[in-house]
């Protein structure tokens, strides 16, 4: 092992080294600037004297260099948030139309033969609530990665929630969460409409009239804001639940077990009317006295 002094002409420095090993080298820059004066070469010099006496003493100290000491935790590196796929468990299957225990059953030839969605939307997890732009280009829908795990822990799990995608090119985009909610906050959100820069959808969150409410928010420069309840007339009067708009905005269909319907869950529709909602219509045509929403 060997020390030196080390004198910089270029920026005037000082340097002290201490090799071991022919391959580590520590610099310790004592910090004062060389000037060409005889006042300051005459300091130099004494300071020169100095760190000799100093090095003299302490050069051994290079041989077992002490760590300094830690006060406190580094703070933690960010962390990605998981991914549908990471929180998909392992013992979970893909469901493919052989191994639909329901498949659809089709009353009209009108209709061909349902197939899965291409691209990356359909997972071992549950995706669900599908709901498509009236141009065809956005697609949305809900994402459970473990439907045997209960709402409340879903709440918590960073991935059950809306997702959209966007057709470009006839190719559907890797889908993306729709946070509508302020972070550290929780919300169990579904049952989404999407028109244009306007979104309305269902949650359970605080502020709410009922266990789940219907909610809306809106688009600015690509982020999701201004999410608010959509109020008492929905929430209390109708006791909507979950729904449907026309792409005019001016009908719209909900299911729920208000008073006056058939039995269990039926169809209501109310109209948009000079700015202002109707009272909903039981659309009996269509209701029974089971569960007609499902």
């Amino acid at each position: 092992m060997e020390g030196y002094i080390l004198y910089d002409k270029e920026d005037g420095l000082f340097r002290q080294s201490c090799t071991q090993d022919n391959s580590k080298t520590a610099n310790i820059t004592y910090g004062f600037t060389y000037r060409r004066t005889f006042m300051r070469l005459l300091k130099t010099i004494i300071l020169t004297c100095l760190i000799g006496i100093s090095v003299a003493f302490t050069l051994t100290g290079c041989e077992n260099p002490q760590p300094p000491e830690i006060t406190q935790a580094p703070p933690l590196l960010p962390t990605q948030p998981p991914t549908r796929l990471d929180a998909i468990p392992g013992d979970v299957i893909k469901m493919a139309p052989s191994t639909d225990h329901h498949p659809p059953i089709l009353y009209s030839d009108e209709w061909y033969p349902p197939i899965p969605m291409e691209g990356s939307i359909n997972t071992p997890g549950a995706e669900d609530s599908p709901f498509i732009s009236a141009d065809g280009n956005i697609f949305t829908f809900v994402f459970v990665p473990d439907v045997r795990v209960p709402p409340e822990k879903q709440l918590l799990d960073g991935v059950t929630g809306i997702y959209m995608t966007r057709k470009i090119d006839e190719v559907w985009t890797e889908p993306e969460r729709i946070v509508l909610q302020e972070p550290g906050k929780v919300s169990l959100d579904g049952c989404q409409f999407l028109q244009g820069d306007e979104i309305w959808f269902c949650s359970a969150r605080e502020g709410n009239y009922r266990g789940v409410d219907i909610w809306r928010a809106e688009n600015r420069g690509g982020r999701w804001m201004n999410w608010e309840n959509a109020g008492e007339q929905f929430n209390v009067e109708y006791e909507m639940g979950e729904f449907h708009l026309t792409a005019d905005w001016k009908t719209l269909y909900f299911h729920s077990d208000r008073e006056g319907g058939s039995g269990n869950y039926d169809i209501w529709v109310t109209h948009l009317v000079n700015g202002e909602w109707a009272q909903p219509e039981n659309v009996r045509e269509v209701n029974s006295n089971a569960h007609d929403s499902r």
